[in-house]
């Protein structure tokens, strides 16, 4: 009897495991530039916090363009950084779907 209830609990646990690796995963894709000349930001990174401000994730930009892979649903702030820029900060949410950000215009940072 023993036996039975070990492997019923072995087996809850290996289920519980796989629920949370098959949880739904998405991206999110955004493209970078400069406000004033409308021109790709050709560096800078981007990161993803949770809304306790826990970094999750983080890219380079490259020409312009990023993905951050593997997002689960929920809300998070989205937190770009180029040393010649303002930083842009944005809130957003997750809901069972990629998410496409067009065109985030960086401002010319003053203090550079």
């Amino acid at each position: 009897m023993i036996r039975f209830y070990l492997l019923l609990s072995l087996f809850c646990f290996a289920n519980l495991v796989n629920a949370k690796d098959t949880a739904k995963r998405f991206a999110i894709r955004g493209n970078v530039i400069d406000q004033d000349s409308k021109f790709n930001i050709g560096s800078g990174t981007v990161y993803l916090l949770r809304t306790d401000s826990t970094v999750i994730n983080s890219k380079t930009i490259m020409d312009g363009k990023f993905n951050l892979d593997s997002v689960e649903n929920g809300n998070y702030i989205l937190l770009i950084k180029e040393f010649q820029f303002e930083d842009f900060i944005q809130k957003i949410s997750i809901v069972n779907s990629d998410l496409y950000l067009e065109s985030i215009e960086l401002k010319k940072s003053t203090n550079t």
